[in-house]
């Protein structure tokens, strides 16, 4: 990466980071990375193994519940340590940082609606969360109640 062409700021932020795609019709999945930095559209991971330019993955952020202002529990009522967030990406780009560690650029595409308020929150608590950045999010409302 040349230049920094963000629009939207990004704070340093260590979480647990699980990401799927596909390549020649078989599924990785359970690939595992820890981000580096998050903002409203995208966020670096540090992983062990390239990520082709492009690539669209589905990644689930594990944003930790101490950076966040109320309470989350999980389906029997315990109190989650890290909350969920599943939000389709792209690579923008992947950096060799040594012989086992990449570093890894994802673009945020799309998030469900739940999901986007989740990460919303997150990053309002962080005074990194901007409006406008969300404005052209395509997201659904399915899990709407």
């Amino acid at each position: 990466m040349e230049k920094n062409q963000r629009c939207y700021p990004r704070k340093a932020f260590r979480f647990p980071v699980h990401y799927k795609y596909f390549e020649n019709g078989k599924m990785f999945h359970a690939l595992t990375g820890e981000a580096m930095n998050i903002g409203a559209k995208g966020l670096a991971m540090r992983n062990d193994h390239p990520i082709q330019h492009g690539r669209k993955l589905l990644a689930t952020l594990w944003l930790p519940l101490s950076e966040m202002r109320g309470n989350f529990y999980g389906p029997e009522g315990e109190m989650r340590d890290n909350l969920p967030v599943m939000v389709f990406s792209q690579v923008a780009w992947c950096q060799r940082q040594s012989q086992d560690q990449y570093l890894t650029g994802l673009q945020f595409l799309a998030l469900d609606i739940s999901h986007q308020r989740r990460l919303r929150q997150f990053l309002d608590n962080h005074d990194i969360y901007r409006q406008a950045a969300y404005d052209d999010f395509p997201v659904s409302d399915e899990n709407e109640p």
